[in-house]
């Protein structure tokens, strides 16, 4: 009774919601436009020694701040702000000399105090100066941290974030500092990771990453959206050179929008950017596009296309980090079956659905189009239209490829470097050791024996021979299948041990993925993801995405514009990454031709990134096996799901050591049995 009334709030949900955090518009859709004013070049201009501690918006105005050499006396520091059209003001003199060591930076709360932090020999160093110069206090703090970003609110408290880096960790905490002696005390109201900013504002913290902007009592902790970038074609800056491009400051500005402060670790490329909310397509037709997330390159190439369609406005929505997918994907298989929903499904929106509604006929046919626009399937990778495909008709579009392979010390194996389902159980129930299978997750399952044997079971098309689909029965009873739940409950992460992972896993990095030579070299077995017809790497299933039509839209051929603009050259050659890539082979290949022209791999490799290894070289023949990889990149079968679900759930009692193999084992035939038995 429970999940009905559940199912009927989320059906009531469809109605009344449009996105992730959206305010309305005539259209109930925004976009969000960006201002920029580059920031004055202060160091082009210093010839003296000197170190950037950094910007902040200070006294209502954004600077940076500068600790310089005296030119009389060496010695000493004195302290300046520089502002956006460049305007200096030296603020304080003779400071010691300390500040001009780049592992200062600095800030300055309302008063005109200085605040300098240094991490020194696994100690905190705090220094307080007035505005006059006089050091106030020195104080160190006992904690190997360093400091990630701070904050002054209204109420003049200051608030950090300090980063942990002794033990193993890098977690942030947030910390309150007590200005009039420098000690800092943990803040435990509130979280705080490495995906947040401090702001400032009234009326609590402001806090940033890049979904939404939100005030949060540092007090009791509660938390509230005030902005959203979620279902907005907003990205984030990147930087121009090979510096890290850093958020240091921000806030919201009289008129309720927000102003950011960006710039390089030593404070070149710096701008101030201000964001403004527009309303979303008026005057074009509105092509509403729906996933649990999208990267970077979906939302500048949803830009680019609104801003050079005159005919269709692509708008965005998402669930966000912040949401429940689980119910997300729930509202939305209830408003595909209400015969509603978004025009494009972007992704695994539709979770566990996606299947049942694939089979149901709830996407388009998309062969007609691909026809009709000229577009050959040849002149693209086959991973590009296989998803969901059936025969020749096709379903979905893959306009990126990522791939990611898992690998095994061939010692453990007993030195088979090519083993097969059967190999690899064997081998992994006969080994001596102690170790779990992963330590991170690679399925849905996480690390435990679940996610073991999702890692076994997921890339067979019939369960390792268990189920006969011609037939449609199912034998469960056979001894690869004993074994493999036997390896799943063995080597599950439960924990308690803190035993090492045998699974290794690498993205195909352009440069760094591993051939078969290279492989052998290392003594490594390609272990996942094991397919019927043997070992090949997965299409990662988290940072690419398949575009699939709803039937139900009104808009198709909208849809279709968007999709087709995302096969087209211009998005594809931008997909490219070293560890993207296009769809289409032609992109492929003249991404790759310029890589190799440029020598980053034939010859020098990129040192700042990569080791010098002659094994990891672009060469030609390389680039062939990678080309050939892709030509044999494939998804996971998509019919076993509802299967899996039925192992995955029976099997929990086996490994609670509720009931054995053999009773688990029944269970599970039986269930599957039904479910092939009703979908005859």
């Amino acid at each position: 009774m429970k999940k009905i009334h559940i199912l009927l709030l989320l059906l009531l949900l469809c109605c009344l919601t449009a996105g992730c955090g959206r305010e309305e518009a005539p259209t109930g859709y925004y976009d969000i436009l960006s201002e920029r004013q580059d920031f004055y070049d202060a160091a082009a201009g210093i010839d003296v020694r000197g170190n950037f501690l950094g910007m902040q918006f200070y006294q209502d105005e954004p600077v940076q701040l500068w600790a310089l050499a005296d030119p009389l006396d060496r010695e000493k520091a004195d302290i300046y702000l520089y502002t956006l059209d460049g305007e200096r003001k030296r603020i304080m003199k003779g400071l010691r000399d300390d500040f001009l060591s780049s592992s200062y930076s600095g800030f300055l709360d309302k008063d005109g105090n200085l605040y300098c932090f240094s991490r020194i020999n696994r100690s905190f160093v705090v220094i307080k100066t007035n505005p006059d110069g006089k050091q106030l206090y020195s104080h160190e703090e006992d904690r190997d941290v360093i400091l990630a970003d701070i904050c002054q609110l209204a109420d003049g408290r200051i608030f950090l974030a300090c980063q942990g880096t002794g033990g193993g960790t890098s977690a942030y905490v947030p910390a309150e500092l007590d200005a009039d002696t420098g000690n800092i005390s943990d803040s435990t109201a509130f979280a705080y990771n490495s995906t947040l900013r401090m702001g400032t504002g009234d009326g609590g913290l402001l806090c940033l990453n890049s979904e939404n902007i939100y005030r949060i009592d540092v007090d009791s902790g509660v938390r509230e959206n005030i902005w959203t970038f979620c279902g907005t074609t907003y990205v984030f800056p990147e930087s121009s050179s090979s510096q890290t491009l850093l958020l240091w400051d921000f806030r919201m500005n009289e008129n309720g929008y927000p102003e950011l402060l960006w710039g390089e670790r030593k404070g070149a490329g710096s701008f101030l950017e201000t964001l403004h909310k527009a309303e979303a397509g008026a005057d074009r037709e509105i092509i509403v596009a729906e996933g649990l997330y999208f990267d970077d390159w979906l939302l500048k190439m949803t830009s680019l296309f609104n801003q050079e369609n005159d005919d269709y406005y692509v708008a965005l929505e998402t669930c966000g980090s912040d949401g429940d997918m689980d119910d997300y994907t729930m509202k939305a298989g209830i408003e595909v079956a209400a015969g509603k929903g978004p025009d494009i499904f972007v992704g695994n929106l539709l979770g566990e659905y996606t299947y049942g509604i694939a089979q149901k006929g709830g996407f388009v046919d998309l062969t007609p189009y691909l026809e009709s626009s000229g577009i050959d399937e040849n002149d693209y990778f086959p991973a590009t239209f296989a998803k969901w495909r059936q025969d020749d008709k096709i379903y979905s579009i893959l306009p990126s490829i990522d791939l990611i392979s898992y690998y095994i010390d061939g010692d453990v194996l007993g030195g088979n470097l090519h083993p097969d389902i059967d190999a690899l159980v064997d081998a992994l129930l006969s080994w001596q050791g102690n170790a779990v299978y992963m330590l991170f997750p690679a399925g849905r399952n996480g690390t435990g024996p679940l996610g073991v044997l999702e890692m076994l079971l997921q890339g067979s098309e019939d369960i390792w021979g268990a189920v006969d689909w011609e037939s449609g029965t199912c034998d469960f009873g056979g001894s690869l299948f004993a074994r493999i739940l036997e390896t799943a409950k063995r080597y599950g992460n439960d924990s308690l041990h803190n035993y090492p992972g045998l699974l290794q896993w690498e993205w195909y990095n352009v440069y760094l993925y591993k051939d078969e030579t290279v492989r052998e070299k290392e003594g490594l077995a390609a272990v996942g993801i094991l397919f019927d017809d043997g070992c090949y790497p997965q299409i990662y299933p988290y940072h690419t995405y398949t575009l699939s039509v709803n039937i139900n839209s009104a808009h198709k051929d909208g849809a279709w514009e968007f999709i087709r603009f995302l096969l087209g050259s211009e998005a594809q050659t931008a997909a490219s990454s070293w560890v993207t890539y296009p769809s289409n082979k032609k992109i492929f290949d003249a991404v790759i031709a310029k890589e190799q022209a440029e020598g980053y791999g034939a010859t020098t490799e990129r040192p700042e990134y990569f080791e010098q290894r002659e094994n990891h070289y672009l060469t030609d023949e390389r680039v062939e096996y990678l080309k050939e990889t892709l030509e044999n990149a494939r998804f996971l079968p998509t019919k076993t799901e509802p299967i899996l679900n039925i192992i995955y759930e029976e099997s929990q009692a086996y490994f609670a050591g509720q009931k054995d193999a053999s009773e688990v084992t029944v269970l599970i035939e039986n269930r599957v049995q039904l479910y092939l038995d009703e979908n005859r």
